[in-house]
């Protein structure tokens, strides 16, 4: 079945994006609220096998691995950001420590229970970073990319911001998505600074909770201490469905068939080869799952094959 997807256009991405706050509706501040006082849960355990050691830039993956076992892309993940400069810090998620996968070869490494998504992990990391090796520069990445394609350790090197992402958008409020970004001087007062959203203390174990309360809420929390911007900014504000139908969507669109599926505001579904044509590192890896359809499977898997990546995992 061919779905109807609402796109914007790639010539509508603004490059090197200073953050500047908008402000959420009423119902999204309200939620937030609710969230905060409803759906927190505690904190997943976990264990440090092998903390940080002081270096001047860490990267920091975090990995989900339910089966205990890395599928192909995630082997592909671990390669290509072990070979960035820096130390590589993996925060892996598995049932017990017991199901962690052997990661001999990275410099630190911990391991999460399942809940949390990927704030969890970011937080418990960035702690662990602050207080081993405080005033560090962090890259933070998690599995729901191909890549880092191109030249990672450039853009590292080349972000202005205290914290700078890879993609922003207007959807919600201005934000920084999550998947990636850059942190610099990660210290003790750094990580207490994003505690209302990045904390090992705590964690959302639902995923619209995790967009509202977290993800869509961070760079405003860090605008607060830091300098904030990001390499894209998709500056579209969807009109139709509302936010709460477009979470839905994403956590199942199976169940949105015979609707349109509306990622104006998220050109990484869009318009991900236009975008990867002007340098974007990273490819979505749901483009090939979940949101299967909506782009050329058969594009993607060739532009995948030119830069170097194995056949993907479904």
């Amino acid at each position: 079945m061919t779905r109807t997807v609402i796109r914007s256009p790639a010539s509508l991405l603004e490059c090197d994006w200073t953050f500047t706050s908008s402000h959420p509706s009423l119902q999204i501040r309200r939620l937030r609220l609710q969230r905060r006082w409803t759906a927190r849960r505690p904190a997943p355990p976990f264990a440090v096998l092998r903390p940080p050691a002081p270096r001047d830039r860490w990267n920091l993956l975090f990995l989900f691995v339910p089966t205990g076992r890395l599928d192909r892309d995630q082997e592909a993940i671990l390669a290509r950001v072990r070979a960035l400069a820096g130390g590589l810090l993996v925060i892996c998620a598995t049932s017990s420590p017991a199901d962690l996968p052997n990661f001999d070869l990275a410099d630190a490494v911990a391991w999460k229970g399942l809940p949390g998504f990927d704030f969890s992990a970011y937080g418990l990391g960035l702690r662990l970073i602050a207080t081993h090796s405080p005033g560090a520069t962090a890259y933070v990445q998690n599995d729901s990319v191909f890549g880092p394609f191109g030249d990672m350790d450039g853009h590292v090197a080349r972000a202005r911001w205290d914290l700078t992402g890879f993609m922003a958008s207007a959807t919600v409020e201005n934000h920084v998505s999550s998947f990636a970004f850059v942190l610099k001087d990660v210290s003790p007062a750094r990580v207490a600074a994003l505690s209302a959203v990045l904390s090992p203390d705590w964690c959302y174990n639902d995923f619209s909770s995790v967009v509202v309360a977290q993800e869509t809420w961070l760079a405003r929390v860090a605008s607060a201490e830091m300098s904030v911007g990001s390499f894209f900014y998709m500056p579209v504000r969807p009109a139709s469905p509302s936010w709460k139908q477009r979470i839905g969507v994403r956590l199942r669109p199976e169940t949105a068939r015979d609707h349109p599926i509306d990622v104006s505001g998220d050109p990484t579904l869009g318009s991900p080869l236009d975008l990867m044509d002007r340098g974007f590192p990273f490819l979505k890896r749901s483009l090939l799952g979940k949101f299967r359809g909506m782009t050329d499977a058969d594009a993607l898997r060739a532009r995948l094959s030119r830069s170097g990546w194995p056949d993907p995992a479904l």
